[in-house]
């Protein structure tokens, strides 16, 4: 999935003829004013026909997925006249249809970004304001909650990066205005934006990202390149004269990202990178070029899936296309894509799954639009009337796409149809896949393809297809010739040897050694009653006694219970218990066992009938002994995440730590006797350190929290009193 961020261009003033530029290896591309037609004049974008909301008060667009499902959703920031401020949010079904979920109300607040701030795993949202900005956290589910304010911002953009390395998302505020500075806010790992910073001046286009490889994010800022030396430190690298705005992108696919350089009206240039790493000095003069229309702004992608980033451009009136050429340059440009009516923002991303680039923009008819991306260069290379991305033999016409072995390649263009590794040149049943060629007959044709494999003039059903035998006979009727069949019942032992010749069984049991096979023996055990009414069908019984009338004769039952353990080994004899538990090991099975854990307490009076616990302590009083309860003082935190056992539960409990402030801070001794504080006013910040932790998590009230000080400020002057006296 891939989401575009959006950049924007100075449209107030041109650049100068006298503007320096990076001296190796430029690209000037030629652009031209004619108007590229694709095949079948497909255009770029079509509209979706949705709306989603008034464009007039859109500030802003992010796109994100918000509900965890795989597909982009989209967030609409608007702000009235007023500028009172709401966001809606539109989860996407996954074919780009966007249904309207949830609307945030927001104050004086003109920009949003999208991201995973409170490193949970989902996305969450910043908005910045006038005033302050605001973070809404993701339950997971795509519902956004308000959790944090970022005092003091205002940022016309917002632009999300890990600028101080310290693995969490932290922000850039930025502006249309070039006099305002731009700021950092960084991210405390919980999505609080706890720390302010200034960046830098005098720039409002901003590009965050580590051109330089080192692991740190670097800043291009309109026309100057900031490189980081480390976590939060950027020095000017390289900077630009004249209005111009510079951005880093791979046009090329070649050793990495290029710099793009534009006066957003006229000048669009490509400086290719080198391989060489840093950047070069400047030496030369913009050349400009007339060719492009005036515009704010601007996205690089990869437009046409070629593997080659194109670039579209955004104005009042119309959206603008140049096609790279794989490379080497770009196509004429292409204009009124899209007709715009004061359109000011966008977001791109592929919201319908389909692998192409789609668009959302205000400033069309009066509404927020969704105009989905389609396939400009579709190609029938073969003529077949099978466009190459479907074509499983794209240079190979083959309409009716036959595809015998489901390889994906057609059989038209497929040496090996079958896909047995043989080519068809020289496979003998080329549309029948036999690796080892096998051909009985020597007609040519493989046994696995060939209707009479044996030669005997027999083909279908021939019930001795590899040996050949025209007469077909078949005295057992099993359909398996006399001439291929030696033993009637198949259980591969000949019929003059077999103990059962018609009844299949390759064990040749023969209990009784009678001469007939267990298989098709009537009285296994040869006592003179059928298996099928012998209760001792195995051993012999001729009286047939049962004395437990369990169906099962005296001569063979050893399991008064039927537990499946024999009564010399089974330590419940008179009680079903097949598992044979016996926790305490005392030979008594736990079934008939009323003490199972050998601890001299009864079961029906142990509080811990499975655990040895001869004291029966309870400290929680919980009817559950201390030996096998999980939470020992039951104050709602298990043992294993407790860090205060036997907490006292008269008093406030952290459900987090489990420990009452008391545990936290214990009373210091007096002096000589162990102190806990080197003096009182450790002894008072632990108390309104935790205080403070208790009642911001709603464990005590304010008032509680001012007993708690008031108590604590009490223990001091009782122990200073109490040292006063032992000197």
């Amino acid at each position: 999935m891939k989401i575009y961020p959006p950049r924007t261009l100075d449209t107030r003033t041109r650049v100068s003829a006298s503007a320096k530029v990076l001296q190796k290896s430029l690209l000037a591309f030629s652009l031209a004013s004619a108007t590229t037609v694709y095949a079948a004049d497909i255009p770029l974008f079509s509209n979706s026909g949705q709306s989603l909301g008034d464009a007039y008060s859109t500030k802003d667009f992010a796109m994100a997925d918000l509900d965890g499902d795989g597909d982009l959703d989209v967030i609409v920031h608007a702000a009235n006249a007023d500028n009172d401020s709401s966001s809606t949010v539109w989860f996407n079904d996954g074919s780009g249809n966007l249904m309207l979920q949830q609307t945030l109300p927001l104050e004086s607040s003109t920009s949003v970004a999208a991201g995973d701030l409170d490193n949970d795993g989902d996305i969450d949202v910043i908005f910045g304001g006038s005033d302050s900005g605001t973070v809404y956290l993701n339950d997971g589910t795509g519902n956004l909650s308000e959790a944090f304010t970022v005092p003091g911002l205002y940022g016309d953009y917002i632009t999300l990066g890990d600028i101080d390395a310290d693995g969490d998302l932290d922000a850039l505020f930025y502006y249309d205005n070039e006099d305002e500075d731009s700021f950092f806010a960084f991210n405390d790992g919980t999505g609080n934006f706890t720390e302010i910073d200034r960046a830098t001046s005098g720039t409002s286009y901003t590009q965050l990202l580590d051109y330089n490889n080192d692991g740190y994010l670097d800043i291009v800022q309109k026309a100057r390149v900031r490189q980081s030396d480390g976590p939060n430190s950027f020095d000017l690298t390289f900077s630009f004269n004249g209005n111009v705005s510079a951005f880093f992108v791979d046009f090329d696919n070649q050793n990495g990202l290029d710099l793009a350089v534009t006066d957003h009206s006229t000048l669009f240039f490509i400086y290719p990178n080198t391989g060489s790493g840093g950047l070069p000095e400047t030496e030369e003069e913009l050349i400009i070029s007339d060719a492009l229309p005036e515009f704010q702004r601007y996205h690089a992608v990869d437009f046409n899936s070629d593997g080659f980033n194109d670039v579209i451009f955004l104005n009042d009136s119309q959206v603008s296309y140049l096609e790279n050429d794989q490379g080497t340059g770009f196509l004429p440009l292409t204009e009124d894509v899209i007709t715009t009516n004061n359109a000011t923002r966008w977001a791109l991303g592929d919201l319908n799954g389909d692998g192409i680039v789609d668009l959302v923009i205000n400033g069309t008819e009066g509404t927020n639009e969704v105009w989905f991306g389609n396939n400009i260069n579709p190609k029938d290379t073969d003529e077949d009337g099978i466009l190459d991305e479907a074509d499983n033999c794209p240079a190979v016409a083959n309409p009716e796409q036959d595809d015998f072995d489901a390889d994906g390649l057609g059989d038209a263009c497929d040496a090996d149809d079958d896909g047995d590794n043989v080519s068809d040149t020289l496979d003998n049943c080329p549309f029948t896949a036999n690796q080892d060629q096998l051909d009985l007959d020597g007609d040519g044709y493989g046994d696995a393809c060939d209707n009479d494999p044996d030669g005997d003039g027999v083909a279908e059903g021939d019930n001795c297809p590899l040996i050949p035998n025209d007469d077909q006979l078949d005295t057992d009727g099993d359909l398996l010739g006399d001439a291929c069949d030696s033993d009637d019942d198949g259980d591969s032992f000949a019929d003059d040897v077999d103990n059962c010749p018609a009844v299949a069984n390759d064990d040749q049991f023969d209990f009784d050694g009678d001469g007939i096979g267990d298989a098709c023996d009537a009285d296994l055990d040869g006592d003179g009653t059928e298996n099928v009414v012998d209760n001792c069908p195995l051993i012999v019984n001729s009286s047939q006694d049962d004395s437990d009338g369990d169906a099962f004769g005296d001569a063979c039952d050893n399991d008064d219970d039927n537990d499946g353990i024999e009564d010399e080994f089974d330590n419940c004899r008179l009680i079903v218990n097949a598992d044979q538990a016996d926790l305490d090991g005392d030979l008594i099975g736990d079934a008939c066992d009323n003490e199972n854990d050998g601890d001299g307490v009864s079961d029906d009076v142990d509080n811990c009938p499975l655990i040895g616990n001869s004291d029966q302590n309870d400290f929680d009083g919980d009817g559950i002994g201390d030996a096998c309860d999980t939470d020992i003082d039951g104050d709602g935190v298990t043992n294993a995440e407790d860090s205060c056992e036997q907490s006292d539960l008269s008093s406030e409990i952290d459900p987090e730590t489990g420990c009452s402030v008391e545990q936290r801070c214990p009373d210091f001794a007096p002096r000589g006797r162990n102190d806990l504080w080197r003096n009182h006013g450790k002894y008072m910040a632990c108390y309104a350190h935790i205080t403070k932790r208790f009642e911001k998590h709603h464990v005590i009230s304010k008032e509680r929290r001012k007993e708690f000080m008031e108590r604590a400020a009490k223990r001091i002057d009782y122990f200073k009193k109490r040292r006063h006296g032992h000197r």
